[in-house]
């Protein structure tokens, strides 16, 4: 493997664990057995996902050639990395999802290599547990601190959210997301906001009378009716993270 830009690190700085604020890798536990380092510095966490070693430590690499770190190295870090995807993930014959497309446009985007942030915690590649997070942290920044911090990041994220000419038509094709919305009918407006209300409150509530028979034997647990909104919905988040990005809000929705 050669050609690799690594932005901003260099071989020396590739740590698992040491006292720099940024790390490369984040340590993360993979079993009981492998405890992750306890001297993270402020700000950094233990975050499932991620790659694993067992202390802390350089990393050495063997057959690595690091080249200068550029924009247009970096941009040519995510073209390698889109076509290797591409390549070698997607099958033929099966539509690739929404949410996969959204991520190689950023990837192939002429701005890519500002958009390490935007890119590295892109939806489509984050489990269910942690999509439930992202909903957490991003809807009610949204609907909670934007109107009062900035009114015209507000109009953007609102203006460029998918699904507004079809979500309540979207939600009424399955039983599952039509319940939810019926049994709340009253509270969703039928614009943006309502939207973002409506995705709020399916990953917020349990939902425990969906574990009814009437779903089958042992009903809908809260990670597979999390998995029914995202294979409906599949560019939300996707694109509440793009908008966010473009109006300078991403991080600060990380840090609220």
């Amino acid at each position: 493997m050669t050609g690799i830009c690594v932005s901003g690190f260099d071989e020396s700085n590739l740590v698992v664990s040491d006292k720099n604020r940024e790390l490369l890798f984040q340590p993360t536990e993979s079993s009981k057995k492998t405890e992750p380092p306890q001297d993270l510095p402020p700000g950094v966490f233990v975050t499932p996902g991620r790659m694993v070693f067992s202390e802390p430590g350089k990393i050495k690499f063997r057959d690595v050639e690091f080249q200068e770190s550029t924009p247009a190295g970096i941009q040519g870090n995510y073209f390698d990395a889109q076509a290797f995807i591409i390549k070698n993930l997607l099958l033929p014959g099966i539509p690739v999802p929404d949410c996969i497309k959204h991520l190689l446009k950023l990837m192939k985007s002429p701005e890519s290599a500002t958009m390490g942030p935007l890119i590295s915690r892109h939806a489509s590649v984050v489990c269910l547990g942690l999509r439930r997070k992202l909903v957490m942290t991003y809807i009610p920044y949204i609907r909670h601190v934007l109107p009062y911090e900035d009114r015209a990041a507000e109009a953007t994220v609102l203006g460029e959210m998918p699904y507004l000419d079809d979500w309540i038509e979207r939600a009424k094709k399955n039983k599952l997301l039509e319940l939810f919305f019926n049994h709340r009918r009253d509270k969703y407006r039928a614009d943006a906001a309502g939207f973002l209300d409506f995705c709020y409150d399916i990953s917020i509530n349990r939902m425990d009378w969906c574990r009814s028979p009437r779903f089958g034997p042992d009903g809908y647990t809260p990670d597979e009716a999390e998995m029914v909104a995202m294979v409906t919905y599949p560019e939300v988040l996707p694109v509440i993270q793009e908008s966010l990005w473009k109006m300078n809000h991403l991080q600060k929705a990380h840090e609220s």
